[in-house]
């Protein structure tokens, strides 16, 4: 799996460096960490638009690679990509309160950071299944839908129930986070089944 995604990782690096300018300008902005967090999860869509543009995928199947191989390294590399800008964002937050700047609290904020990489990864988890069965190119509309809906939404939600309200952490994420969790681990568990079998049937 490290060949893999030591692969995914130079091509979206070679080819998305403006990405990456893009997703550190997000995370320096307070409340735009969202958005940040976001752009690391769909990472993965990029590394598959680039496979299906040179028809890796050919290549593969003459590879020792199952297609659980295939599918949880496109998985992980989403989870590493969405974490890492998460912890990048966390440092952020961190140094803005101790400089006294920045918006809402630190608790606040780390609790933000929290539900945006779950929301994150299951709208990562909604996308994969679709794109092993049909690809890229054919969800594209699909997948633009899900990620700026999602995203709209959660950014709603921030503004209004923890920034520019009296809302405290305790009151919103005691419930919140632990049912998020349950939610992202049950939806992650059945995306990845569904894109094996999909991925499976493609190389029948």
């Amino acid at each position: 799996m490290r060949g893999l995604l030591l692969k995914d990782w130079l091509v979206v690096i070679k080819q998305t460096k403006v990405y990456f300018v893009l997703m550190f300008v997000f995370a320096l902005i307070p409340g735009m960490g969202v958005y940040s967090i976001f752009f690391g999860a769909l990472l993965p869509m990029t590394a598959f638009a680039y496979d299906e543009r040179s028809r890796w995928g050919q290549m593969a199947e003459m590879m020792p690679y199952s297609p659980r191989k295939v599918v949880e390294e496109k998985y992980m590399f989403g989870y590493l990509m969405a974490g890492g800008i998460s912890v990048l964002e966390a440092v952020i937050q961190i140094l803005y309160y101790l400089a006294g700047a920045g918006q809402g609290g630190l608790a606040e904020n780390m609790a933000v950071i929290l539900v945006s990489v779950m929301m994150a990864l299951n709208v990562m988890a909604l996308q994969m299944p679709v794109i092993f069965r049909i690809g890229v190119e054919k969800s594209r509309i699909f997948l633009m839908f899900v990620t700026i809906s999602v995203m709209m939404a959660l950014q709603s939600f921030f503004s209004r129930s923890v920034f520019e309200t009296t809302v405290v952490l305790p009151e919103w994420s005691s419930f919140m986070l632990p049912g998020i969790l349950v939610v992202t681990l049950v939806i992650q568990l059945l995306s990845r089944m569904l894109s094996v079998k999909f991925c499976t049937d493609k190389k029948k």
